[in-house]
């Protein structure tokens, strides 16, 4: 069949014709679509193997439970320093100490023990007419001498320095033949050999 023109019309696809070239439209679609995600994917075992090929190789160059410590230190650097290396006082000076209250301050020396108290109850003092100041605030032991209460001229003694070390009530210290005793009522010191001693308080001092 021809037109006007001379030319022949081309014949047009039956529905048919153009139903099956749909179809095999969509099956190469769906081809395509199940390589790329097949391809992309990968080996799912191949992926778990490398996996723990990775996790053991960071496993063995540090292991399990122990902790990175720096290399320039050691348990021994930060221990503490043993208490049997500190330096030790002098065996031959005088033990100073105090009374909890600080109002009573004593020494004990080679040649004897004594106290002084910077407050003390007016009947704690002693008359002694050849003294020209105060007896009473100084009390002293020695091996030869016994208990004395010596002449204290001038100012009375003052209260011990903040750093004398404190002797607790109901705790002795003793040093070179003497023995002193703290308690809420006093200090009391004696000659270990000979028995003499004294004690001061506050409200005075006796000698025995």
């Amino acid at each position: 069949m021809t037109s006007e023109g001379g030319t022949r019309r081309r014949g047009r696809l039956s529905p048919a014709m153009r139903a099956f070239l749909a179809v095999d439209v969509v099956l190469v679609l769906v081809f395509v679509v199940v390589l790329a995600t097949r391809g992309g994917g990968g080996d799912p075992d191949l992926t778990a193997e490398a996996t723990e090929t990775s996790t053991s190789q960071t496993d063995t160059s540090s292991p399990a439970g122990q902790d990175a410590t720096d290399p320039g230190t050691s348990p021994e650097s930060s221990a503490s320093p043993d208490p049997d290396e500190s330096p030790i006082a002098d065996p031959d000076a005088p033990r100073l100490f105090a009374s909890p209250s600080g109002n009573i301050l004593c020494s004990i020396a080679e040649d004897g023990a004594s106290c002084s108290i910077a407050e003390l109850a007016e009947e704690g003092l002693v008359e002694d007419e050849t003294c020209d100041g105060t007896v009473g605030h100084v009390v002293r032991v020695t091996a030869e001498g016994g208990a004395v209460r010596p002449c204290v001229e001038g100012d009375p003694p003052g209260a011990a320095p903040n750093a004398t070390p404190v002797l607790d009530y109901e705790d002795s210290t003793a040093a070179f033949g003497y023995t002193c005793t703290s308690s809420r009522s006093g200090i009391i010191c004696r000659h270990d050999e000979t028995g003499h001693g004294f004690s001061i308080a506050r409200a005075g001092s006796s000698l025995f």
